[in-house]
Parts: structure tokens; C-alpha cells; sequence
């Protein structure tokens, strides 16, 4: 069994400490992976007229993000569940 001491804890909000009080779904994890899936494409197809200097580091960057989203998603952000 894993101790939690109780002064890591005394700045936080009291819904944070028991858990309760958290929403279901991750809003900002929601958000940045809709920005993710959005750009991806608009990147991919704009590609020819923001020229490939511009196009493929924005993708480098993009591609980086859904990686790390994956990750998340594996870890069951943003939506919380209790499998």
C-alpha cells in the first residue's frame, strides 16, 4: 500500500484531495486534440502554397503533439474511466 502524506496536499482545493469534485473529461487535453486532428490535415493539404520550408517543421511539431496524445490516450486522458 502506497502512504500519502497529508502535507503534499495542504495547498490543494479539498474536491482534489478525496477526488471527488473532478470532471469525467479532461477539457484541455479534449481541445488540444482537436486542434491536433485538425491541423494535421489542413497542414497536409495547404502544404504546396505555405511552401515545404514552412509545412514540414509545422508537421514535425504536429506529428511530436499526436505522439504525445497517443500516450495519453493509451493512459485514459482525456475521458476518465474506471476499467
Amino acid at each position: 500500500m502506497i502512504e500519502v502524506h497529508s502535507e503534499f496536499y495542504e495547498d490543494c482545493p479539498k474536491g482534489l484531495k478525496t477526488g471527488t469534485n473532478r470532471h469525467p473529461i479532461e477539457w484541455p487535453t479534449f481541445g488540444i486534440i482537436t486542434i491536433c486532428m485538425v491541423s494535421l490535415p489542413l497542414i497536409t493539404f495547404f502544404a504546396t502554397s505555405i511552401t515545404l520550408w514552412v509545412a514540414v517543421p509545422l508537421l514535425m511539431v504536429v506529428l511530436a503533439l499526436h505522439s504525445s496524445l497517443q500516450h495519453e490516450v493509451l493512459h485514459g486522458h482525456p475521458f476518465k474511466s474506471e476499467l
